[in-house]
């Protein structure tokens, strides 16, 4: 029995990584982790020489500088009943859906009881939205061409 891949022919198989340089791999890698740092460094202390730089030149000190320094905290308000306050605005806000009053005296506004609006409402329906206003050469948006209907 002969195979087409007889002893003659067959090479000897070289390991994967001996065709990669290890050693070569973490050079690069030492190599790019010094130069990032370098750049960092270098940014960094080119940033605050510019920083020194504008203090010196304009005396006032940064929007940024002033956004980040500590405020004093608000007060923190609790309602000391609030079952009494939601019952007072429950009530308010009963009162001014059942009587009428002024909303704007000098302007003549006034409000009225909800049942009663409702029943305007049913009577009469609702008002209906302003015509559009024609421009100079221009039709309504609502109106068909002359022909088409």
């Amino acid at each position: 029995m002969h195979t087409e891949h007889g002893h003659g022919s067959h090479k000897p198989q070289v390991p994967f990584d001996s065709e990669i340089s290890v050693s070569g791999i973490v050079w690069f890698k030492v190599g790019l982790t010094v130069l990032s740092v370098g750049v960092f460094v270098f940014l960094w202390l080119a940033y605050n020489r510019y920083q020194t730089h504008l203090l010196a030149r304009s005396g006032a000190r940064s929007q940024l500088a002033e956004a980040n320094e500590p405020r004093p905290r608000a007060a923190i308000r609790v309602q000391e009943n609030p079952l009494k306050a939601m019952q007072e605005l429950s009530a308010r806000d009963t009162q001014q859906l059942t009587t009428y009053g002024w909303v704007d005296k000098q302007a003549g506004v006034a409000r009225i009881p909800i049942k009663r609006a409702m029943e305007i409402v049913a009577e009469k329906g609702l008002p209906s939205p302003a015509p559009p206003v024609e421009t100079a050469g221009e039709k309504p948006a609502s109106a068909a061409p002359a022909g088409e209907k």
